[in-house]
């Protein structure tokens, strides 16, 4: 039976709400907050690289400020909207739209699921409950990369996830280049959801599958298992 394993972060959790609390707070257009996250994405496997592993939400804590005085934003003064965004972040994630009905329908197509994150557990636990998912995805079913030590794509993550659902054929699905290439490294097939980063990294090997969305991604991921399935020769009468 195969495992799709899914990241969390931009692939099953949208980050819709953070982005709007923090650019509404501070008055700043999206990509502001698309800044944020993607250096605080760097630093976080930055920090990993050297050694030092540090969680997602303490690094996201750190780039708040950064990104304000990087964008003219006054903000020493203003501890209560820097709560209000990691607030957002750590406790009000949602599923991205059709999420819950992807999940579903890699279950009922026989799948186990699982997912592996860069986030802290009880964030990415907390927002699975939230959207109907606890039951499919239960807390056994969650891996987040402060129980190993080192962020994705370190190759540690992956094979840690290999040893956990020991199957001999595992997906991941994301919506970022650089996940995929780390599982792909590792022997996962790979499926990408094209809605976040629209043009895949050429310079990375090309995902097994890919779809416009996350319904898509995993009804093509489903669709390509299907037709690979491997053989089973009869017995000559």
């Amino acid at each position: 039976m195969p495992t799709a394993t899914f990241d969390a972060l931009g692939t099953l959790l949208s980050f819709y709400h953070p982005s709007t609390v923090f650019c509404s707070l501070f008055s700043l257009p999206p990509q502001a907050f698309q800044f944020l996250f993607a250096t605080t994405l760097r630093d976080y496997m930055a920090a990993s690289l050297a050694g030092s592993f540090i969680p997602l939400v303490q690094i996201l804590e750190s780039a708040i400020g950064r990104t304000l005085a990087i964008h003219g934003v006054e903000y020493q003064t203003r501890k209560d909207d820097f709560d209000k965004v990691v607030k957002a972040f750590t406790e009000e994630l949602t599923l991205v739209e059709g999420g819950l009905e992807a999940i579903r329908k890699t279950a009922d197509a026989g799948w186990k699921v699982f997912v592996v994150t860069n986030g802290g557990r009880n964030v990415v636990q907390g927002a699975i409950e939230r959207g109907g998912l606890g039951e499919l995805i239960p807390n056994t079913a969650i891996m987040s990369c402060d129980e190993i030590g080192v962020a994705k794509p370190h190759k540690d993550v992956y094979e840690a996830v290999k040893r956990k659902r020991d199957d001999q054929e595992i997906w991941m699905v994301a919506a970022h280049a650089w996940d995929l290439m780390g599982a792909k490294r590792r022997g996962f097939k790979t499926c990408w959801v094209e809605d976040e980063e629209k043009l895949w990294m050429a310079a990375y090997p090309p995902p097994d599958v890919r779809g416009r969305n996350l319904m898509e991604a995993v009804e093509n991921m489903l669709a390509y298992a299907r037709e690979h399935q491997p053989k089973i020769s009869k017995p000559e009468a």
